[in-house]
């Protein structure tokens, strides 16, 4: 493409202007016998001024220099030299020259400016077409005014909206039109807009507009254009009508959610994944020691109230959250203003991608109600033990002394003896279920001979044995784990028991200790009534009872449940299974490698 607008060029300024003289010469030469004279350097000049005009000063320049030449070269005297011996053969050459230059010069300058012009021309509507185009397909209205509002040019947008063509709103002025007209506050406020904006000083506003019968919100902005002495104002209308719904809406949202925030019962804040609180309730400010004017001046973050022993429970709650948009309840602590925690229950649910709600519900009261229950039990459970023991001893002095006698009380003291047993085991439970809850449950590692722990635990509940056969199993002798006897041998007994107790035909009660890859296993199994399929999964909960309304029914239902937290602090485990009618099979599973001497809770 460019070697072709340089062979055009090159013909155009050198080659046309060296052609069409040429041929020239030829014809006056050879046809009209001519020589140079006035009307000769006229027509010489002429073909100069048609080569400035087509091809610009450069061919101008070369149609001179050529027809200069041969003019004088061919047709002054002698012919065949420059011919420039005589002063008026050179004045002539020389005024025919310069004059010719000067006509070149001026001619190239016109045409020049004219095809400049006439490119401009063509760019200028062009351009004004692109524009058109541009501002008719533009849905929001574009109109260019002068200072006075009268309308230059309007886009399709604005003059559809008034059932109008785009031409026959130039002239007109917009206060005379929709929506400008109808609206007395609208009218000032684009007036004053018009008079005060400039290139420094665009104008933003809003407004409800009435366009016919369709009301809408629209932002109107109105810049400032000058080219020169040219000035004008672009005004553009922007259909707002579903922001203003959606800022309407959020605001009425964060007012109820306000209201929600200060208005509820348990601690609520607003916070930022970032640990900043943004909003809370009094609640949550009371609950942590805060004044409202605290929290405005000086702000609080979650990161900084929180006990460092948290941290690491927060940071899997807070990927919770970003995972599933909330969280599950969780306990955790908070600091006081004055430096005590206080235990809180905590939920949160995602606002938005930056903001999490937070639900905290403070378990001050409850966990005073359970230490003060805790200590009533404490209390109860020993102040009943002491008189049982003295009870027990005088009853044992008692017997003793009746063994002398003639008379045989042995019926009424057996009776004692075994009510007395059930009322310190029913204290027993109670104190336990209170140390647990309290974390204080003491547990005392030594090592133990399994086998032999579980030999003297069948005999502690032989004495009890009636129709029942209790039968030992064991596949591994000798096996050695770490634990506390007192307690483990609470628990076998607590599943002899219970297994006599609900084998109320007699049968075999089965033993059976073993060993399970790195677990020590001892497995209690009956062949009595069994436990419903439904209740099995509730059957180590604490107050929990199998029998309903039946003369087994009696205990507090703890014994599962404190046998359950006992196997669990020697970092073991138990389960059941069970069919009715069949029996129930309670398995005990204790880590062989647990032989650290610690003590839990």
């Amino acid at each position: 493409m460019r070697k072709k607008r340089r062979f055009n060029t090159f013909l155009l300024q050198y080659a046309l202007p060296i052609i069409t003289l040429s041929i020239f010469f030829l014809v006056r030469i050879y046809f009209l016998d001519g020589r140079v004279n006035l009307q000769a350097f006229s027509l010489l000049t002429l073909f100069i001024v048609i080569h400035s005009t087509i091809g610009g000063l450069i061919s101008g320049l070369v149609a001179l220099v050529y027809s200069t030449i041969l003019a004088t070269y061919l047709y002054i005297e002698p012919i065949g030299s420059l011919g420039l011996n005589s002063n008026t053969n050179f004045s002539r050459i020389l005024a025919f020259v310069f004059g010719s230059l000067l006509i070149a010069l001026f001619v190239s300058a016109f045409s020049n400016n004219r095809r400049q012009l006439k490119k401009t021309s063509e760019d200028l509507k062009k351009t004004t077409k692109r524009l058109r185009r541009v501002m008719d397909s533009i849905f929001t209205m574009v109109v260019i005014l002068d200072r006075n509002g009268k309308i230059r040019e309007a886009n399709w947008s604005y003059a559809d909206s008034l059932n109008l063509e785009t031409n026959e709103l130039v002239n007109k002025s917009i206060f005379d039109l929709d929506p400008w007209n109808n609206n007395y506050d609208l009218q000032q406020s684009l007036r004053l807009a018009l008079a005060s904006v400039n290139a420094d000083n665009p104008v933003k506003f809003e407004h409800k507009l009435i366009i016919g019968r369709t009301v809408f919100y629209a932002e109107i902005a109105i810049n400032f254009v000058k080219e020169g002495k040219y000035e004008e104002i672009v005004l553009a209308v922007r259909d707002r009508t579903d922001r203003k719904k959606y800022e309407d809406e959020l605001i009425k949202s964060q007012e109820i959610l306000s209201r929600l925030i200060d208005s509820n019962v348990v601690g609520m804040a607003l916070a930022d994944l970032q640990g900043e609180f943004i909003e809370t309730n009094d609640e949550f400010l009371e609950m942590l020691g805060y004044s409202p004017e605290e929290f405005v001046e000086n702000g609080l973050s979650w990161l900084e109230i929180t006990p460092k022993e948290y941290k690491e429970i927060d940071q899997q709650k807070v990927d919770e959250l970003k995972e599933k948009g909330y969280m599950t309840v969780f306990e955790k602590e908070y600091y006081h203003k004055d430096g005590h925690k206080v235990s809180v229950f905590l939920s949160g649910v995602m606002i938005n991608d930056e903001h999490v709600l937070c639900l905290m519900l403070d378990l001050t009261p409850q966990k005073t109600l359970q230490q003060k229950k805790d200590e009533f039990i404490s209390i109860a459970s020993h102040e009943l033990k002491t008189p049982m023991t003295v009870i027990k001893g005088y009853l044992q002095l008692l017997t003793k002394k009746l063994s002398q006698s003639k008379e045989d009380y042995g019926d009424f003291i057996s009776i004692i003896n075994f009510q007395l047993d059930k009322l310190n085991t029913l204290v027993n439970e109670l104190h336990d279920m209170s140390k647990i809850e309290s974390q204080k449950l003491r547990i005392h590692m030594e090592e133990l001979d399994l086998n032999q722990l579980v030999e003297s635990s069948i005999k502690e509940v032989s004495p009890f044995i009636d129709s029942h056969n209790i039968r030992l199993v064991e596949e591994v002798e000798n096996l050695k784990i770490h634990g506390d006897a007192i307690r483990l041998e609470q628990v076998l007994i607590n599943l002899l028991t219970n297994a006599i107790k609900y084998s109320p035909d007699g049968g075999d009660i089965i033993v059976t200790v073993s060993k399970e890859k790195e677990n020590a296993v001892v497995s209690v199994k009956d062949s009595g009534m069994g436990i419903p399929k439904s209740k099995l999964k509730d059957i180590f909960t604490k107050f929990f009872q199998v029998e309903e309304n039946t003369e087994l029914r009696e205990g507090l239902g703890l014994g599962l449940y404190i046998s359950f937290e006992i196997i669990k602090q020697h970092r073991g485990t138990i389960s059941v299974e069970s069919k009715i009618e069949v029996g129930s099979t309670f398995t005990i599973k204790l880590p062989l490698d647990n032989y650290e001497t610690f003590t839990i809770l």
